[in-house]
């Protein structure tokens, strides 16, 4: 369940000016075979395409230079792949500030963005319902973050010290100005 709402992030993070395009959620959703989050929707519908804090790229439904949610998600998926065949060797950080491994086995993930560092984010699909499903950011090699409260509320925690024991970025502070830079797009 979400601990933190689009509204709190805008409160954080201002938006642009330029609103982005409206996305039709629904075309996206049936080429993908599911409901994407709530919170995720809001975000993308909120922001549009961009960068977070010179951090975090947010794939959206709406053009992107390199490819769109549906593409660039299957696209990281595959580069989980490696990390799933042995967990042992993962330093876990869940947001209630434990330390235990995650069982990975019987879910699904799909990719929701990456980092300017590389490292990657994702929805582990543990159910049907997509607000529900727990954000999974990791270097893909040793450490990894766990955050119960969706995309938005792992954002939120990340930029304003709610998720201390993270591992991804651990020890970095957050910036002095937290922003949002808009990618545009030529079609």
């Amino acid at each position: 369940m979400p601990k933190h709402t689009i509204d709190d992030l805008i409160a954080l993070i201002p938006p642009p000016a330029a609103r982005p395009a409206t996305i039709d959620w629904g075309p996206t959703e049936r080429r993908l075979g599911f409901r994407l989050p709530t919170d995720y929707k809001a975000l993308a519908d909120t922001y549009g395409p961009g960068v977070f804090c010179d951090d975090f790229l947010v794939w959206t439904g709406l053009p992107w230079p390199d490819a769109p949610v549906e593409e660039e998600g299957r696209r990281a998926v595959a580069e989980l792949e490696p990390l799933l065949e042995d967990l042992s060797i993962v330093t876990w950080a869940h947001d209630d500030g434990t330390d235990t491994a995650v069982d990975l086995a019987g879910g699904s993930f799909f990719g929701w963005g990456r980092s300017t560092d590389g490292d990657s984010g994702y929805w582990h699909r543990t159910g049907d319902d997509p607000d529900g499903w727990p954000v999974l950011v990791t270097d893909g090699v040793m450490v990894c973050d766990y955050h119960r409260g969706g995309l938005v509320s792992y954002l939120y925690d990340f930029w304003t010290g709610g998720f201390s024991n993270r591992q991804v970025f651990a020890g970095r502070e957050a910036p002095e100005r937290l922003t949002f830079e808009q990618v545009t797009v030529d079609s």
